[in-house]
């Protein structure tokens, strides 16, 4: 008896014909029912009816027709977040999210929502002053290390490897610390309001770049002349500390040391001398030595060189004796 092998044919199930999609006509029809009666909750349409009935509803009214096209004509994301930012509306969420806010702050319909996704209050006392944000305080450390760490990209970073990155390096810190210095001391008026702190930001920020100037790559290109501006602004800063008499004989000193020793520095590249500053302090020095010699006796309250502060405070004090006398 001989058996035959049976042959098994395995036949490929037929594959289902794929539907082909209905083109849609506008937005509405992509979105459910219970949307759609929310967009028309949010325009004070009425809600009731199928969804065709809804559709032509919101395609039929002027309110909501124009978000109901697409393509050309329609409003994609990017419109209807304009139109948020003009109505002082926050921008986040669904494009049905957006048309709901917007027809809820056309037509009112619900204004505890819209006080909700509201930017900021409206100020409507045009009397009322608004309230400006108060400047933070520098912190010297983060200026510190931020300096520090634009040096230390130059070797670090593949910003600065090729042949002209490496040039670019030293002038990037260079605009850094220009950028720094102006914006803390000057943009922000500390120069006014505390110039002892800024005379210690731009010294934070120099003798960073003294400490680590061994780390530049390539120290001698200034492409935007950055260090000629540095060296003026810290002029400003310490002439403003001298006009008001806060530098103390020991500030002035401190602040001479660590500028002669930038400037050291600087001039093997012929950068721009600070110098300048360093020559005004020592002058002030020197006419405060000529000043101490001349009133080592009695103060003359008469000088017309004393500071007008103790001229007020003698000419308060003879004028209470004369109404003194004369009362007597």
């Amino acid at each position: 008896m001989s058996f035959f092998p049976f042959l098994f044919v395995h036949r490929r199930a037929s594959k289902a014909k794929k539907t082909k999609k209905v083109k849609k006509e506008n937005w509405f029809e992509r979105l459910k029912v219970d949307e759609l009666k929310e967009i028309c909750t949010s325009a004070n349409i009425a809600t009731k009816g199928t969804k065709k009935e809804l559709i032509a509803r919101l395609m039929g009214d002027d309110k909501t027709s124009e978000y109901g096209l697409e393509g050309k004509y329609g409003m994609n994301m990017a419109s209807l977040k304009k139109l948020c930012r003009e109505k002082n509306l926050i921008q986040s969420g669904t494009k049905l999210a957006l048309v709901k806010r917007i027809l809820e702050k056309d037509n009112g319909t619900n204004p505890e929502a819209i006080a909700a996704v509201t930017k900021r209050p409206i100020n409507t006392d045009p009397d009322r002053p608004t309230k400006k944000r108060k400047p933070s305080a520098p912190d010297l450390e983060k200026i510190h290390n931020r300096i520090l760490k634009k040096i230390q990209m130059g070797k670090t970073s593949k910003k600065y490897d090729s042949y002209h990155g490496f040039k670019r390096h030293s002038s990037d810190v260079y605009d850094l610390i220009k950028e720094v210095i102006k914006k803390e001391c000057f943009d922000k008026e500390l120069l006014w309001r505390n110039s002892l702190f800024a005379l210690q930001i731009a010294k934070t920020a120099l003798v960073c770049l003294s400490n680590n100037f061994s780390e530049m790559i390539s120290p001698g290109y200034d492409s935007s002349d950055s260090l000629y501006d540095v060296a003026e602004s810290l002029e400003k800063i310490v002439r403003k500390l001298l006009d008001d008499d806060e530098m103390s004989i020991d500030l002035r000193k401190e602040t001479i040391l660590w500028i002669n020793d930038l400037d050291k520095k600087l001039n093997e590249y012929a950068f721009p001398s600070f110098m300048d500053s360093v020559k005004i302090l020592k002058d002030h020095n020197d006419n405060q030595d000529e000043n101490n010699s001349i009133h080592d006796g009695p103060i003359n309250f008469e000088d017309s060189k004393m500071p007008a502060k103790v001229q007020s405070l003698q000419e308060s004090t003879n004028l209470s004796k004369t109404l003194a006398e004369e009362e007597s």
